[in-house]
C-alpha cells in the first residue's frame, strides 16, 4: 500500500481529513481483513474450491497443499456449519462499520475497503456471495465491486 500511495498518490488510499488517523485505522481493519476474514471465508470456502480446477493435476496441487493446513478436506466439509457461523460474525463486525456510511471509514473508498472486499472474495470465488443476512455489506460489496 505504501508504494501504490507513493507511486499514485490521487486517489488517495487514506482518504479524509485526518490522514494520519484515517492510514492507521486502514492498516488495522486491512491487517484485520487480511487474517480473520480471509481466514473465515477461506475455511468456509475451500472444500468447494476444489471443484473450480478443470485441469486434475492443478485440482490435486491445490487439494494437497490445502490439506496440508486444513486436513482431510472431506472431514473438513462435515464442519461447514460451525464455519459458517464465523463467516457470518466477521461479516456482522463488517456490517457494523457500515452503519451509516457509503465505505468503511466515510464516504471514500480507503485501502481498507480493498482489504475487506479481497478478504470475503473467497465467498464469491465458489458462488456464495456475501451473506443474504447483511444486506448493508452486499450494497457495500456492489459498490466497492463497481469500483
Amino acid at each position: 500500500a505504501a508504494w501504490a500511495e507513493a507511486t499514485v498518490p490521487e486517489p488517495t488510499l487514506y482518504p479524509g481529513e485526518q490522514a494520519g488517523r484515517v492510514e492507521g485505522r486502514c492498516r488495522v481493519i486491512e491487517h484485520w481483513a487480511h487474517t480473520l476474514v480471509e481466514d473465515a471465508t477461506w475455511q468456509w470456502a475451500v472444500v468447494d474450491a476444489a471443484d473450480r480446477f478443470e485441469d486434475a493435476d492443478e485440482r490435486w496441487r491445490f487439494v494437497e497443499f490445502q490439506e496440508r493446513r486444513f486436513g482431510d478436506l472431506d472431514l473438513h466439509a462435515k464442519k461447514r456449519e460451525a464455519l459458517w457461523q464465523g463467516v457470518l460474525e466477521v461479516c456482522e463486525l463488517a456490517e457494523g462499520m457500515l452503519a451509516d456510511q457509503a465505505f468503511l471509514l466515510g464516504d471514500a473508498p480507503s485501502l481498507a475497503d480493498l482489504a475487506l472486499y479481497g478478504g470475503l472474495h473467497p465467498l464469491v470465488f465458489v458462488d456464495q456471495g456475501v451473506p443474504k443476512e447483511h444486506a448493508g455489506l452486499q450494497a457495500w460489496w456492489q459498490r466497492v465491486d463497481a469500483l
